[in-house]
């Protein structure tokens, strides 16, 4: 056996292998899918309401619950902007709240999550910020923005749960999916993948 197939057949059954010439490499790991600790169940959302959008946040909770099919539980409790600012990671929590600037360099920004994960890819924190006032709103009448808003939270959401982008433009969880407002087999395929 030459000594590529001795570092392939290693590379395989290891993860590090010798390559020809005795350099080390890493074998290629994908990352863990990224999940909450189902046993801590229901996560708790801390919510500031901001201009009428305690329907889009209740709903989109209730929506990411029922397409679990019961793997995940999401309960509000509403908090006030000081208390966001007070505490804007709580642990075993998502926050969401409301900014008013965009990140650098993204004037179509409209909100993020970050997240808190352990090595094992079990998220243990999430915080959600939305835009009060996204420039992509000047464009939309009233009723477009109560879709945009509710789509954000939906697509916010998701994240805060693990769910990454998708391809399809049809998914809430697409890139641009600011449009789709109802959750799509896709999305609920990536959800079911992580619980």
């Amino acid at each position: 056996m030459d000594s590529a197939s001795i570092a392939a057949k290693a590379y395989l059954n290891s993860p590090r292998a010798i390559m020809p010439g005795g350099g080390l490499y890493a074998k290629p790991v994908s990352p863990p899918l990224l999940h909450w600790d189902k046993s801590k169940m229901p996560i708790t959302v801390h919510a500031v309401a901001y201009n009428g959008t305690e329907s889009s946040i209740l709903g989109a909770t209730q929506e990411w619950t029922w397409a679990s099919a019961g793997r995940i539980g999401l309960q509000i409790r509403w908090i006030s902007e000081f208390e966001a600012a007070q505490q804007p990671w709580m642990p075993q929590a998502i926050v969401l709240d409301w900014h008013a600037d965009p990140i650098a360099n993204r004037p179509y920004e409209v909100g993020y999550t970050q997240l808190k994960v352990n090595p094992e890819g079990i998220i243990y924190s999430a915080r959600i910020s939305l835009l009060h006032q996204p420039v992509i709103d000047r464009q939309l009448g009233v009723q477009q923005q109560k879709r945009r808003i509710h789509a954000t939270i939906l697509h916010e959401l998701g994240h805060a749960l693990g769910l990454e982008h998708s391809h399809s433009p049809y998914d809430v969880m697409h890139h641009r999916g600011w449009r789709n407002t109802v959750l799509s087999n896709g999305d609920i395929a990536q959800l079911k993948q992580r619980y």
